[in-house]
């Protein structure tokens, strides 16, 4: 029999628990997993301990207040924080720490498991902390987003926050499925989500009301599918980048049209729309009023306000301590009395409108019969023909239906074959006689009694689309 070595992995220094504005240190939150056979250690560090040694565990008494003590090996390794290190259940045991206080804590984190086991442990490692320090909290939440009327599959969320001096910022989400809503929670943890709308929050922390403190949220962005098509037998679409002709010198556009090139289509459809939108608009340092030096809110004059890009400024100088109100284009800002107050953003910002493209021609493409290309126009009303920016996006159908008693032919006794007009799924077929079916090409054999009918019914989803390359391209207004 074979020996069998332990794998292990060392996290040293690399995630520090801050403690310096906290007047308690209350415990620990820990997770993660440990399968049986496996094991995770923690040691610590931090400076003005007062001490020679740099690395500590913790020591818990029966009320839950956990001491410093030196571990035996200062040099440490592997091997020596998996043999003096904490557990996590000495950690879940700690209510309180109170030599913590004030302090950056080092944690460096050992995992072990046997080589021959494939589950291995993990840990993430977080810090409960009071303090007494005053500290203002504002909540702000986003208009719903409507997803789509039913539930989609969230696929991923991120945000992007700024904060200065002791201001900090969290964003969270809730979703809504079917008719009822969820709790907020953190958008770093919205997984496996199915929502048909979402609605974002952000908690915004400062400790002075001075200016020296900020937080802001810069851009939030989640990405999720349109439809569940490969399941359902309903649509999905797929969309080109969105171009701007102005940066081209374009004044407006006066014809779209596109290519695809696809698998032969049975019950699958394929159709292609084109969206025209005005050109985003911007301004600069525009002039939106004057200090007070109070709190005063100000109206922006545009709509249509891409809010991710907006900056303020108080005599020229970019400022943060503000807020923006995306329901009612309004800015709260605290200027110095007789202080110019600009902005800057983009504006203008149209929903895009898509409009189905005809399609023109379809044919075999190449020597490869089971290819074809098929090619979509559409020429650009007047009242749009001064619109330069553009998306085309292409919907993928498949169509799903029954077929009931339906007679193929009569039965001559011997195998016959034929070839279903549909893609039925095999499950679904109720045949007359004995039967096989071939589900790739539609491919029926029966056999069955001389002179009776042979009839079936089925269920189908049409074959699922398969795109090799697509071409798009505009023409310029006269």
């Amino acid at each position: 029999m074979s020996d069998i070595y332990n794998r292990t992995a060392l996290f040293r220094d690399n995630a520090p628990l801050s403690c310096v504005s906290a007047t308690t240190v209350s415990g620990f939150e820990i997770e993660g997993v440990q399968p049986s056979g496996t094991d995770r250690r923690v040691v610590f560090s931090y400076s003005g301990s007062g001490n020679d040694a740099e690395y500590f565990k913790l020591l818990v008494d029966g009320e839950g207040v956990a001491t410093v003590a030196a571990v035996g090996t200062q040099e440490i390794t592997e091997e020596s924080v998996l043999l003096e290190g904490n557990t996590a259940a000495d950690l879940l045991a700690v209510k309180s720490i109170p030599e913590w206080a004030g302090k950056t804590i080092y944690p460096v984190i050992a995992l072990s498991a046997p080589e021959d086991q494939s589950a291995v442990p993990t840990m993430k490692l977080g810090i409960v902390t009071e303090s007494s320090t005053a500290v203002y909290e504002h909540y702000e939440e986003s208009p719903v987003i409507e997803l789509s009327t039913d539930n989609v599959d969230v696929i991923s969320l991120d945000s992007e926050t700024e904060a200065t001096g002791g201001g900090a910022v969290t964003v969270q989400v809730r979703f809504r499925k079917g008719t009822a809503w969820g709790e907020y929670m953190d958008v770093k943890k919205a997984t496996n989500i199915k929502a048909n709308a979402a609605q974002f929050r952000a908690c915004y922390v400062v400790g002075k009301l001075d200016g020296t403190d900020s937080a802001q949220v810069k851009n939030i962005s989640m990405v999720y599918s349109g439809s569940d098509a490969k399941l359902s037998g309903e649509t999905t679409e797929l969309f080109f980048v969105t171009r701007n002709f102005a940066e081209k010198g374009a004044s407006g556009l006066a014809f779209a049209q596109c290519m695809v090139r696809h698998k032969k289509l049975q019950d699958a459809g394929l159709r292609a729309f084109v969206s025209f939108r005005s050109e985003v608009q911007e301004r600069v340092m525009y002039p939106i009023g004057t200090g007070t030096g109070e709190r005063q809110t100000i109206s922006l004059p545009d709509t249509g306000i891409a809010y991710n890009t907006v900056s303020i400024q108080v005599n020229g100088e970019k400022v943060t301590g503000y807020s923006v109100n995306t329901e009612t284009n309004e800015i709260s800002i605290t200027a110095d009395k007789g202080m110019a107050i600009t902005a800057s953003y983009q504006y203008g910002w149209e929903d895009e409108e898509y409009t189905e493209m005809p399609l023109v021609s379809r044919q075999t493409y190449g020597e490869n019969s089971d290819e074809v290309a098929s090619k979509f126009q559409l020429a650009v009303s007047d009242s749009d023909t001064n619109k330069t920016v553009t998306c085309i996006k292409f919907s993928l159908d498949r169509a799903e239906g029954d077929v009931t008693e339906k007679t193929l032919a009569v039965a001559n006794g011997d195998v016959q074959v034929f070839q279903l007009e549909h893609y039925a799924r095999k499950d679904t077929i109720s045949c007359s006689g004995a039967w096989t079916y071939d589900e790739a090409k539609r491919i029926l054999r029966v056999q069955h009694t001389k002179g009776e009918n042979i009839v079936i019914s089925y269920r189908y989803v049409s074959e699922s689309h398969e795109i090799y390359a697509a071409a798009a391209g505009w023409a310029k207004a006269a």
